[in-house]
């Protein structure tokens, strides 16, 4: 086979017909390239949906004080769980 410039290479020569042929290499590096990125694209908005959305977290709670002073909370379970950790130590003023 006879080359020419360019990487261009002769592979069939007749009266009427002359054929070239140029191989040109692909990288193979490029897809997994391309893999990633949009693994690293997608991975975060996945996460954002499981953890970073969640949804509103409402809870009742009321706090009373009787005529001798002492508070009285009523609510539901979530706001007399907060009341119970944080707020009972509270002094009325």
């Amino acid at each position: 086979m006879l080359s020419y410039g360019n990487g261009w290479v002769l592979v069939n020569k007749t009266e009427k017909l002359l054929s070239y042929q140029k191989v040109i290499l692909t990288k193979k590096g490029s897809c997994i390239i391309a893999l990633v990125l949009l693994l690293l694209l997608v991975l975060p908005v996945i996460l954002y949906m499981i953890y970073g959305n969640s949804p509103e977290k409402r809870f009742q709670l009321t706090v009373t004080l009787d005529p001798n002073g002492t508070i009285i909370p009523s609510g539901d379970s979530t706001g007399l769980s907060i009341y119970s950790k944080y707020l009972k130590t509270l002094k009325p003023v």
